[in-house]
């Protein structure tokens, strides 16, 4: 991707009601009401599938891509691949196909519902404490 303006300019040209977001100070507020995120692959897109926002996923580097790739085969979104080798034209082809497939954009948004729920940071915080309390079971 060369020119991120270039690709806005094209999404928002699709039809009146669409919009691009970038640098937004409520993010939850904006997932709640997107029907499609373009993103670089990291956090966000756990975010997204999360809220169960599709998504198409640019990777910084081959280990996001490889990364975002297991996203898509969960069906959550689409991987593009690395940023750096997709064109412009590509990712507004990919946006505009993706926007006229409420269907597909369904069962994405299913698919993150139900993968992601939410908890994996109490999940996490449970899974130590019970670490914690068996070594300190084991030390006793």
């Amino acid at each position: 991707m060369k020119d991120a303006a270039a690709v806005a300019a094209q999404v928002v040209a699709l039809k009146p009601n669409y919009e691009t977001v970038e640098g937004a100070d409520d993010l939850s507020t904006e997932y709640a009401s997107a029907d499609l995120a373009l993103c670089a692959f990291g956090v966000t897109a756990y975010e997204l599938a999360a809220f169960g926002v599709p998504a198409l996923y640019l990777g910084l580097t081959p280990d996001h891509a490889a990364s975002a790739s297991a996203f898509a085969e969960a069906g959550m979104g689409f991987s593009l691949g690395v940023a750096v080798s997709v064109s412009d034209a590509e990712i507004a082809r990919r946006v505009r196909w993706l926007l006229h497939k409420p269907m597909v954009r369904r069962d994405m948004r299913q698919a993150g519902l139900s993968l992601m729920d939410g908890q994996g940071a109490a999940r996490i915080a449970a899974d130590l404490a019970s670490a914690l309390a068996d070594a300190r079971a084991k030390a006793a």
